[in-house]
């Protein structure tokens, strides 16, 4: 055939090409990669609505109580001394039992300053922690979307219907590198991210709204 080599009924390759050098596109949708974009639209988006401060307070309480800390330990065991020696001082006259009052006034100064220590450590833990969870939204929201975007930018998520929209609505769901007539990586986190929003908005507000009832009925008072 002189002036081209018909590959299937939609695509016809170049004049002079020849039957081996012409790869035919596969217009098959990239199920996997359709729906990974999407469920790191979801994640990032849940992520937001929760809050990152809300996460970092929840997953930090989550691990004090799962790992046993032994400032949280020595703190209690503190608080608790000087609890009991603020007492014992108040019980005391600084005027007939001076050198006992002293004691304890001695005591329950140290044990504040152990505590204050005990609480300074505790607090660069803490912010220790808050980075790392930080670090981890980062990578796995903004981060992953900037990786997938740059490793598959040449991707069709899937193909549209031939001419069926102008060549100015296909170039931009195409941007940037993806052939022209599909939707790329870029054009489909966009789609997804203005339509789970809404998605998203809903499913938090019951999630909250469900939290506030069964803290309600829980301390809702008995009627006799």
């Amino acid at each position: 055939m002189d002036e081209a080599i018909i590959v299937d009924a939609e695509f016809v390759a170049p004049v002079g090409t020849t039957a081996g050098e012409f790869v035919p596109i596969d217009r098959a949708p990239a199920a996997g990669l359709l729906l990974l974009v999407a469920f790191v639209v979801l994640y990032a988006k849940v992520i937001s609505k929760l809050g990152k401060p809300a996460i970092q307070e929840f997953l930090w309480e989550i691990i004090t109580r799962i790992v046993p800390s032994k400032q949280l330990r020595r703190r209690k065991e503190a608080q608790l001394r000087a609890i009991e020696v603020h007492t014992q001082r108040s019980n005391t006259s600084s005027q007939d039992q001076f050198a006992k009052w002293a004691k304890l006034d001695r005591e329950y100064g140290k044990l504040k300053v152990e505590i204050e220590d005990i609480n300074n450590s505790l607090t660069a833990s803490k912010a220790r922690f808050f980075t790392i969870i930080s670090s981890a939204i980062f990578l796995s929201t903004t981060g992953m979307k900037m990786f997938l975007r740059i490793k598959h930018r040449k991707a069709a998520i899937f193909w549209l219907p031939k001419n069926a929209f102008p060549y100015p609505i296909e170039y931009i769901l195409s941007f940037s590198s993806a052939p022209l007539g599909s939707v790329s990586v870029s054009a489909w986190l966009m789609i997804c991210d203005a339509a789970m929003d809404l998605i998203v908005t809903i499913f938090v507000a019951l999630v909250v709204g469900v939290i506030g009832m069964l803290r309600s009925n829980k301390v809702k008072p008995k009627t006799a």
